[in-house]
This record gives structure tokens, sequence and C-alpha cells, in this order.
């Protein structure tokens, strides 16, 4: 651009030069139309090369990034750990229920007091000793203890009776008790349970009394 500048002025020098040699002698070139033209040559051509360039258009490109404030929660893992043992011990002490008396859902008068004799059979490979026990589970203890011990040793293959009292309770509907057979360390492995079914008294229906007629005798009397 620069040459391109110094190219005008020279040739607007150049241009003055000639037409100052032609003209008259007593004529004086104006210098400040040579400047003029001079400076209108050198716009037209600085706007011409203006022309030319490639405008560039810049567009800022913003990113934007998002940082989450908040962390994800932590995935939890359930763990439950029951405080008692409530599922069959996988021990050496099994049992088997061999009898049931009464058999559940045997009908009862509210309040009136029963018994329930279940029988076991020991199918493991321990021997029972009186440390084991009946014990209370859930439900309806139904005025029972809670806890009833062996009566007996009881080896393998060899059977116990266990017998509690009861009594019914007061509200009409069905009632169980639930139980569990627990080794001498406390552990549960044998569930068993009553159900029964309170009900209104029924009525004493009445007693009917048979009144049975006399017979009458005829006698025959013979006179002689």
């Amino acid at each position: 651009m620069r040459r391109s500048i110094w190219f005008f002025i020279i040739a607007a020098l150049v241009l003055s030069s000639c037409l100052g040699s032609k003209a008259s002698p007593t004529s004086t070139p104006d210098a400040q139309m040579v400047m003029t033209s001079v400076q209108l040559t050198v716009s037209a051509k600085l706007t011409s090369n203006a022309a030319l360039i490639p405008t560039s258009t810049l567009t800022p490109t913003i990113t934007e990034t998002l940082l989450s404030t908040t962390a994800a929660p932590p995935t939890l893992t359930p763990s439950i750990t029951s405080a008692l043992t409530s599922t069959k011990a996988t021990l050496a002490d099994k049992a088997q229920l061999t009898n049931q008396s009464p058999a559940d859902q045997s009908k009862l008068n509210p309040g009136a007091p029963f018994k329930v004799t279940w029988t076991f059979k020991n199918v493991g490979t321990t021997t029972w000793t009186t440390s084991y026990s009946a014990k209370f589970w859930s439900d309806n203890l139904m005025g029972s203890p809670d806890t009833i011990k062996f009566s007996k040793e009881v080896k393998p293959n060899d059977t116990i009776d266990i017998t509690m009292s009861f009594t019914a309770p007061s509200s009409i509907g069905s009632v169980k008790s639930s139980w569990w057979l627990q080794n001498a360390d406390g552990v549960n492995f044998f569930p068993f349970y009553i159900t029964i079914e309170v009900v209104s008294a029924l009525p004493t229906p009445p007693t009917s009394t048979v009144t049975i007629a006399p017979t009458a005798t005829m006698t025959e009397t013979v006179t002689p």
C-alpha cells in the first residue's frame, strides 16, 4: 500500500511537471490543486484497496459450563439385622409336629379355659435337654406363660408332649397364638401355633318333660 501511495505521488508530480512545461511561461502551477489531486487519488486508491480486503466478522462463542452445586445422593444399600432370631436355624436341632389337640379353628365360648397339647418328634441329631423350651413369639398369649420348659430330655427320634393352658378372649372372632421351639442357646428352630374361633354362647335347648298316662287295669271279678 505504501508503494502504491508513493507511486501516485510521483505520478502526480510528473503530471504536474509535464503540464507546467506545456503551459505558457507566464502561468504558475497551483500547488494546492496538485496536492488536492494527489489526496483524491490516494483516497480513491485506499478505498479501492479496502474494498478488496475481506471483512471478517468475529462471533464470540460463549461456552457455558454448568456446575452442579448439589452432590448426587449416595446409593444406600439397606441392611436389616434382626435382634431376634425368627427363622429356622440351620442347626442340628430339628423337629416335626406329629399331633395337636384340639385342632385349629376349634370353637370356644368367650372366656372359656382350654388346654392345647402338641406332640413333637426330634428328627435332628442333638438331644433336647430340659434347657430347651417353647417360647411365645407373637399374636395373642391368651393367659398362658410366655415360656414353657421341656419336661424331659428328648433324644433323636423320641417325642415329647408340650401342654399349655389358655383362656379364650372375651371378644368374638378368630384368635391365634404363635410360638417357637428354642434351644439352650436361645436359638429358635421350629415354629408352631394354635388358632381358635371364639363364638357367642349357644342357648341351652329347653328340657322337654314327657308325662306318661297311667295304664288302666281291668280286673274281672267272678261271682261264684
